[in-house]
């Protein structure tokens, strides 16, 4: 296969990883507030099916060590509480609260728990990038503010702290975030079903098919496994400064599916402000160099195509 051939299926899994993760906040508000389910049958369903699925991944590759200390900090960090938390917010603020509050949280922890913990000095791009993330975050919340949503706007900066978590911890951890993925879903299943059953009994099967399986399929399925392939895979072939631009596009698509499917008002000033945040990102994920390689990637393309 070609170098070209590459980087074009590169863009692909990469586009379809960000589609799946970006409908993630729309399923799960879709899930507990306009069906029966709430967020604890929201996460059961998410990690009892995709803790199973793994274990196939998980036996192929049981020869590989599992630092105890990172295992706990990655199922806390991605696992049964992150996902308990985000469900509540969702189910009290529109998934535009969401996109705004938690991407970019997790950018800004992830840069104090490096300096932190890591001890690895942040690089000028990171901190202008922070500034402006942290300015669409403002400018998005003083333009949208409504006090019914402080509870959820709590919840959706502890997520992104969690998410931040996971993040240094599978990097510090483990060498394989398809590895680590399925440690957390493995064990967040082990840890988590006991208790859901003694809290909830069986009574998640009186719901219709119709309301579980897009659940079944979305949460335990695509969110859990297909997406981190796919974006695998685009890290693979684009290279790891170059795949990670797609995490960026998440927020704002986010936004846009809500608006699609839940049929969310979106304001011009939401929209606004998650595109700086969206510059944000990009400004802290890339150096200026790293900028110059992605230019001359799709300019090379453009050439080919021509």
């Amino acid at each position: 296969m070609t170098k070209t051939n590459d980087s074009w299926l590169g863009i692909i899994y990469g586009s379809l990883a960000a589609l799946i993760w970006a409908a993630f906040p729309v399923m799960t508000r879709f899930g507990v507030s306009k069906s029966n389910l709430d967020p604890f049958e929201i996460t059961f369903i998410r990690f009892f099916v995709s803790g199973i699925l793994v274990i196939p991944y998980l036996l192929m590759n049981k020869n590989m060590k599992i630092p105890i200390k990172g295992l706990l900090i990655i199922t806390v960090g991605l696992g049964v509480p992150y996902m308990l938390i985000i469900s509540f917010g969702l189910k009290y603020a529109p998934v535009e609260q969401f996109s705004i509050m938690t991407p970019a949280c997790m950018i800004l922890f992830s840069l104090l728990l490096s300096t932190m913990i890591l001890k690895i000095k942040s690089h000028k791009n990171e901190s202008l990038g922070v500034i402006t993330i942290m300015i669409g975050v403002l400018f998005s919340v003083y333009s949208t503010f409504n006090s019914s949503y402080i509870f959820s706007h709590f919840l959706f900066i502890i997520g992104g702290f969690l998410w931040a978590t996971y993040t240094i911890a599978s990097r510090y951890y483990f060498n394989s975030a398809m590895y680590a993925t399925a440690l957390v879903c493995f064990f967040s299943m082990i840890l988590y079903t006991p208790f859901y059953l003694y809290i909830k009994g069986i009574e998640i099967f009186s719901n219709p098919l119709s309301t579980l399986i897009p659940q079944i399929i979305y949460q335990g399925f695509f969110v859990s496994i297909i997406a981190l392939f796919f974006y695998s895979k685009s890290v693979i072939l684009l290279g790891s400064t170059t795949g990670s631009v797609f995490a960026a596009l998440v927020p704002i698509l986010s936004t846009l599916i809500s608006a699609v499917i839940l049929k969310e008002t979106i304001s011009l000033t939401s929209i606004s402000g998650l595109l700086i945040i969206t510059i944000g990102i990009l400004i802290t994920i890339f150096k200026a160099s790293q900028w110059k390689n992605i230019f001359k990637l799709f300019k090379d393309k453009k050439i080919n195509r021509l």
